[in-house]
């Protein structure tokens, strides 16, 4: 039966998994103000983020990026955008880890790189 209902979907050439703790992701619903998320609450985001981090901690699907998204913006800010998605064009396989870190008003990038063997 599974094999009935399997989807033969390409292999993502990378996948983007975009983290932060609970309390950045309260805040962002809260400033974007959509009516349908104010309901959403601290227990279920953190069972969520607890989910996605165990899903993608034994993920080999595809080449993966985990970005650590707490200090940063990529919807507000071009320049936090731009060093992430330089990251993205130099990624060539394996399992990536993207850690900008800001030092005062400056975005100071830290990475980690793991290739599949």
């Amino acid at each position: 039966m599974y094999e009935q209902l399997k989807i033969d979907l390409p292999v993502p050439d990378l996948v983007i998994c975009l983290q932060a703790p609970v309390e950045v992701l309260l805040e962002r619903v809260h400033r974007r103000g959509i009516n349908f998320e104010r309901s959403i609450e601290r227990s279920y985001l953190e069972r969520l983020n607890e989910a996605y981090t165990n899903f993608f901690y034994h993920y080999t699907g595809a080449p993966l990026l985990m970005v650590n998204a707490a200090e940063v913006n990529f919807v507000e800010s071009d320049a936090d955008f731009q060093s992430l998605l330089a990251f993205i064009r130099s990624a060539r396989g394996g399992r990536h880890f993207f850690n900008p870190l800001r030092r005062g008003h400056c975005m100071k990038p830290v990475t980690i790189t793991t290739r599949a063997s």
